[in-house]
């Protein structure tokens, strides 16, 4: 044997090797380049840069915010003068929290952003492969689990999302329920905390992801509950639990809440249908991988809605289900994933789902706080791919204790598996995701607009002509780019829009009539910065003036002209 000093030194070098490994293998994934991470941000498969400028712009908040002592923090300077803006998206702060250090360090905000995103995706391996180990399945198997994780499927398709990544608090809150409930433990208030802190940091990285976690914990922790459990210490660690969990969720949930509802702001019943999964894509795979499929079975774009994980990890899966249903120590944490993965393909079909007349999720709609306000419930289906993961190391870790046992030393006893589990990583490689380009803070106008009447608010014009989402790339370009104006923005990009920018935008599409500047003044507009080839750049000085607009800086290099909005001499001009 070896002595326990050498031990700790080889296990913790093992421990080194595993995280270096999730690490490189996440810079592979997003073909991300140490010397290139400051160049453009990662997009994943979105078709326009829109959502990732907007995460950027979150983070950038964020640190802006993080740098004063977070005075001002839910107020961000978009949607001017609309006060709590900040809580109309998710402002996920851990994940921002996390990227500090990179921006204290001087770090641009591309590369703050592409760094953000490469820390969830190792977390997301090293959190899963913490969990698969306390499951019970081997310290090489639960790396292989973790780098699954790390190229899962809806992660990949979801990269331009940031909030959408983080998977390891969720892998954590089942690793708590696992501490709290699995074979072997009784309930404690050590678990019970524990729950409660994955809980509140997992919120604060992904609130989507954390809500439909929440709702499958329950279920999740029933097919682990046996009477053993039911000791006078369960409802003190499920308090502690909770009372640890709310010390993070409601500094944010409350403030959102409070938002929402002083906008009145809700989904309509329209978009949560359309926000669900069909049955079709939950067996479709979004490209092609090792195993070949029916086209039917391969989405046509990798941005397409399709959520099978990988057949081959399917196939293990259902063999790791098999396995351990007949096995008394794996039955219940095997019929807890089984819960996990039916439950969450149930949430995930929204509204498709249909028992007679009765809509499942129309009914939990009325009656569940905080379900009426999500739009995309397809995005519950992670948790799936994350219960079909774990089964599949169940699987690969029954076959290789079986081998062992037939074969002994032999290689032959772990070559098999170990083969497999390699397949299992690669099965569905990712594709190489898009990147979309920072706007010029450079350019001329920047410069001087940065150093003229600061706090004064802007618009960007043109508003969005519609609802597409890619319309709002150029709003998105310049809420990144008023971080470093300092203006307040009258447009904005978020999950919710304000009523009042709403109208804005519809009265600006008249511009230069008279009532579109009213509007403009309405919302104590100070600067109009537009395209050369905009509705005011081609009135000459004498019409502007009667408008009362100035013109202010013209930067013909960036194509980009600055005018001065002021009270018109006379009403509303002619």
């Amino acid at each position: 044997m070896l002595p326990r000093a050498r031990l700790g030194r080889s296990v913790r070098a093992r421990e080194a090797l595993a995280a270096l490994g999730l690490l490189l293998l996440a810079m592979l994934a997003l073909r991300l380049p140490p010397w290139g991470l400051g160049e453009a941000i990662v997009s994943g498969t979105e078709p326009c840069g829109t959502v990732p400028l907007a995460m950027a712009w979150t983070l950038g908040w964020s640190f802006d915010r993080f740098d004063a002592g977070l005075s001002g923090y839910w107020n961000a300077p978009i949607f001017h003068s609309t006060p709590g803006t900040f809580a109309l998206s998710e402002p996920m702060p851990l994940v921002a929290a996390l990227a500090w250090p990179a921006h204290l360090l001087g770090a641009s905000l591309a590369a703050a952003t592409n760094l953000a995103l490469l820390t969830q995706l190792w977390l997301d391996g090293w959190l899963v492969r913490r969990w698969l180990r306390r499951l019970g399945v081997g310290r090489a198997l639960g790396t292989a689990g973790g780098a699954i994780v790390v190229v899962l499927p809806f992660v990949h398709q979801e990269l331009g999302v940031l909030p959408l990544v983080p998977v390891w608090g969720i892998a954590w809150m089942l690793t708590a329920l696992h501490e709290l409930l699995g074979p072997g433990r009784r309930p404690s208030l050590r678990a019970g905390v524990e729950l409660g802190l994955a809980t509140g940091a997992s919120w604060l990285c992904s609130e989507q992801l954390t809500f439909f976690a929440v709702l499958l914990l329950g279920p999740c922790a029933l097919a682990l509950l046996r009477r053993r459990h039911l000791v006078r210490a369960l409802p003190l660690a499920l308090g502690s639990a909770a009372l640890t969990a709310g010390v993070g969720v409601l500094p944010v949930a409350l403030p959102q809440r409070h938002a929402l509802s002083s906008l009145g702001l809700r989904r309509p019943a329209k978009s949560r249908r359309e926000g669900g999964a069909r049955p079709v894509e939950l067996a479709r795979t979004p490209w092609r991988g090792l195993v070949p499929l029916p086209s039917s079975l391969v989405a046509k774009r990798p941005s397409d809605r399709a959520f099978e994980p990988g057949p081959l990890r399917t196939v293990v899966a259902l063999g790791g289900a098999a396995h351990g249903l007949r096995r008394r120590r794996w039955r219940r944490p095997v019929a807890m994933l089984l819960v996990l993965i039916v439950g969450a393909a149930l949430l995930a079909l929204g509204a498709h789902l249909r028992l007679g007349p009765f809509v499942p999720a129309e009914g939990l709609a009325r009656v569940l706080p905080g379900y009426d306000r999500i739009r995309s419930v397809f995005r519950a289906v992670v948790l799936a791919q994350l219960g079909v993961v774990a089964l599949c190391t169940v699987g690969l870790h029954a076959w290789r204790t079986r081998q062992r046992l037939h074969r002994r030393r032999s290689p032959r006893g772990w070559l098999a598996p170990a083969l497999v589990a390699g397949l299992a990583v690669v099965e569905l490689w990712p594709p190489a995701p898009h990147v979309t380009s920072m706007p010029d803070a450079d350019a001329r106008w920047v410069s001087w607009l940065r150093d003229t009447e600061p706090g004064a608010a802007m618009a960007w014009l043109p508003f969005a002509p519609s609802g597409d989402v890619c319309d709002f790339e150029p709003t998105a370009r310049m809420m990144v780019l008023g971080l470093e104006l300092r203006h307040p923005l009258v447009n904005g990009y978020s999950s919710y829009f304000p009523g009042r920018t709403d109208r804005t935008a519809r009265d600006t599409r008249t511009l230069p009539e008279p009532r579109a500047l009213q509007r403009l003044r309405g919302v104590h507009t100070r600067f109009i910065v537009s395209p050369r080839d905009g509705p005011l750049s081609e009135l000459d000085a004498s019409t502007l003036a009667a408008l009362g607009v100035e013109p202010a800086f013209d930067d013909p290099d960036a194509g980009i002209v600055v005018v001065r909005l002021l009270e018109p001499p006379t009403g509303d001009g002619p």
